[in-house]
């Protein structure tokens, strides 16, 4: 499928938080969502993608967002896309099927995943998350500790059982 680029700049004129302002300091209260939360964010999300799938005659969407360890954002949860799924399928008259393979792996989870699929190294090297939009991570946001966090949990366990094959070998 050709990928096509969708402008999604609009939420910046009606929505403010740490993750659109350069200027704001990252940060979390007890209890709340970080402020670098989006508002409606994914919801736009598949909006648009709906919305360009159902003129492609597509029915099936992917998003990857997770709820076991994540930031803590609402439209991460599994009722939100749920919900969002019926409100998709009634708002635009179309069966869509939006599924959520990361939904319940938590990024230890989703490292071996991709190590298993054969992309462990691509993923590791192409793409990042970093609120600070650094080229392959800043290493201290929010979003980095929880990915950095999940990779070394994954490899301490990958290489410790590296290990025991190799003795047993």
């Amino acid at each position: 499928m050709k990928q096509t680029v969708i402008d999604t700049s609009v939420i910046k004129a009606i929505t403010h938080n740490a993750l659109l302002d350069e200027s704001a300091t990252i940060s979390q209260e007890d209890g709340q969502p970080p402020n670098t939360f989006v508002d409606g964010r994914n919801a736009l999300f598949l909006l648009y993608a709906a919305i360009h799938a159902k003129a492609q005659g597509i029915r099936t969407l992917y998003t990857g967002v997770c709820e076991t360890d994540f930031s803590g954002y609402p439209d991460c949860r599994d009722v939100f896309v749920k919900s969002m799924n019926v409100t998709l399928n009634l708002a635009m008259d179309y069966t869509f099927d939006i599924r959520t393979p990361l939904m319940w792996l938590t990024k230890k989870d989703t490292w071996a995943l991709a190590d298993r699929l054969g992309v462990f190294d691509y993923i590791r090297q192409h793409t990042h998350t970093c609120y600070l939009g650094v080229e392959g991570g800043c290493g201290k946001c929010p979003s980095c500790v929880l990915r950095e966090r999940g990779l070394h949990e994954y490899l301490t366990e990958r290489d410790a059982a590296q290990a025991k094959e190799q003795r047993h070998a």
